[in-house]
């Protein structure tokens, strides 16, 4: 029993270590039911990230997201509720001593994407972000900070990190959000299908940074089990590409795996920026790492 019990435990260190460093559950996840969902972003992997000579816990480093995506409740539209923290940090002159930024987004987005072949939609968003550099929080600053504090630092006593105040005051920035999209199906067979989406986004904010244009491309190599508990197996892309006038292109390509149940679906992906935030001021710190992604979607 106590065997048992030491065994237990320490799977259950490893899970919270591995969930705690891999990017909302997918909020346009085009599932056909109600789900609610999970996503972890982290630029530090251990050993994985020390060999691709990326993931030094600056820039941006961790995030955290919620997501409530209600898809069946009417026959023409759905309702997306989605909550976003992420911290961006930068180091000082003392050893383990940060400066940070702490990027909240609360966003509430309906549109008319019913996932139907060769279909347009058009989808609607409002938000607001909340921007913070003195507090540590119950969003990413503290998320970090205590998985540091409380797990890293068992094993790696040197692995802690100290909060500086950045000093600024905090911003909050109302923003909307105008999307239109378009659904194809690349290939159709009964156990194999090649889906595609293609989207134009464009943010409003009340401030230049937040304010542009994005191309978004996205492609899903989809093996269909519906028969199964196990009701198909997803290899995901995706390129982005975003233009704000004032300050910096932002563009990255994501590739993942999804894997969904009957109740759930649970995804693995990894994010190459190159060219990010690097010059926004309300940001400040920002770099090019790796980011590696981590999600849980439960259907209901």
């Amino acid at each position: 029993m106590v065997i048992l019990i030491l065994l237990v435990k320490r799977e259950l260190k490893f899970l919270l270590l591995a969930f705690n460093v891999f990017f909302i559950a997918d909020g346009y996840s085009q599932l056909n039911k109600n789900n609610v969902g999970i996503q972890i972003i982290n630029d530090n992997l251990g050993e994985i990230s020390n060999k691709l000579k990326t993931g030094n816990d600056y820039g941006e480093t961790q995030s955290t997201g919620i997501s409530i995506n209600l898809l069946t409740i009417h026959h023409i539209f759905n309702y997306h509720l989605y909550i976003e923290s992420t911290e961006f940090s930068a180091p000082t002159k003392k050893y383990r001593h940060i400066h940070f930024k702490e990027l909240n987004n609360f966003k509430f987005v309906v549109n008319n994407n019913k996932s139907k072949d060769r279909t347009s939609f058009i989808s609607l968003g409002t938000g607001l972000y909340y921007i913070q550099g003195n507090s540590i929080t119950i969003g990413a600053s503290g998320q970090k900070y205590y998985f540091h504090k409380l797990i890293i630092s068992k094993d790696y006593p040197r692995k802690y990190w100290i909060y500086e105040n950045d000093s600024s005051n905090k911003l909050y920035l109302p923003y909307l959000d105008f999307n239109i999209g378009y659904n194809y199906s690349l290939f159709k067979k009964h156990f194999f299908r090649i889906n595609s989406r293609y989207n134009i986004d464009i943010p409003v904010s009340t401030v230049k940074c937040f304010t542009g244009i994005a191309a978004i491309s996205k492609f899903v190599f989809q093996y269909i089990n519906e028969n199964n508990r196990l009701n198909s197996i997803d290899l995901e892309a995706e390129g982005y590409y975003f233009y704000a006038s004032d300050y910096s292109k932002v563009a990255y390509v994501q590739v993942g795996l999804k894997i969904n149940f009957r109740h759930f679906s649970a995804y693995f992906q990894l994010n190459k920026p190159f060219n990010k935030q690097l010059k926004n001021p309300y940001l400040k710190y920002d770099d090019l790492d790796v980011l590696f992604i981590e999600g849980l979607t439960l259907n209901f």
